[in-house]
């Protein structure tokens, strides 16, 4: 004798509920699904990049303007920006970082004791367009330029130091090596960071930099060792005096 067929129950609320918020919806008191703020996120998302690639650019473009693009140490030749339009998906973070450093309001690169090896590696990737852009060449463009801020380290070497920046001013003064044409001007991040805790000794190394205690004739080397140490020297001397009247 066959077992009759057990009546099933109509889902519980909760049940609705749980359903409803796997498919990224939730429901009302009413029973009526509405979307979760991640779907929206992502219908938006989907609906911004059905648009055509050149109008997202000129989109991207106009954001990038008011952007200040970051180079940081550790970031292995690649520029940065905190814009909330670079969270929303990784597509989107791709093809906005791609404008960057065509379109950012400025660009800054963050240099901690000397090494610049990751301005290197930013200057050896630019396609021809970009370095094209970042010389002031393209559509009339004005003549762009990367700001420098240059930090310390406690207790930082310096034979290592000053080897990194006998590396960079050669390299400025090479004609056939990328990026050699982008102005650069050079500031400190951290004033008084640093510089106190080598006290004598690091004054005397700073002066010697000053002075030339780098082997080089007068020429595009010096200039840019000039101007490289030219504020590290303003904001040395200001710590200095500042430890000194403090003792230590």
């Amino acid at each position: 004798m066959a077992r009759p067929k057990r009546k099933t129950s109509e889902p519980s609320e909760v049940d609705r509920r749980v359903k409803s918020s796997k498919q990224g919806t939730n429901s009302n008191s009413a029973g009526l699904e509405v979307p979760t703020a991640s779907s929206q996120a992502s219908q938006k998302a989907s609906r911004f990049l059905s648009l055509p690639r050149e109008l997202r650019d000129h989109i991207y473009s106009f954001v990038a303007r008011d952007l200040t693009a970051t180079l940081y140490t550790r970031g292995r030749g690649n520029l940065t920006c905190p814009a909330a339009i670079t969270l929303v998906n990784k597509q989107i973070r791709s093809e906005v970082m791609s404008v960057l450093c065509l379109e950012a309001g400025s660009i800054v690169a963050e240099v901690v004791n000397f090494d610049f090896r990751h301005l290197v590696t930013f200057y050896n990737r630019l396609s021809e367009r970009e370095h094209k852009h970042l010389l002031g060449m393209s559509q009339g463009q004005e003549k762009r330029h990367i700001v420098v801020r240059l930090a310390f380290t406690y207790g930082y070497s310096e034979y290592t130091a000053e080897d990194l920046l006998k590396r960079w001013v050669k390299r400025v003064a090479h004609p056939n090596k990328q990026g050699t044409e982008v102005y650069c001007s050079y500031e400190v991040a951290k004033p008084h960071h640093g510089f106190g805790t080598n006290g004598m000794q690091g004054w005397r190394y700073i002066r010697q930099l000053q002075h030339g205690s780098i082997a080089m004739k007068e020429g595009v080397q010096k200039e840019e060792l000039d101007k490289v140490l030219a504020p590290v020297v303003i904001e040395h001397d200001a710590g200095f005096s500042h430890y000194h009247c403090l003792g230590v």
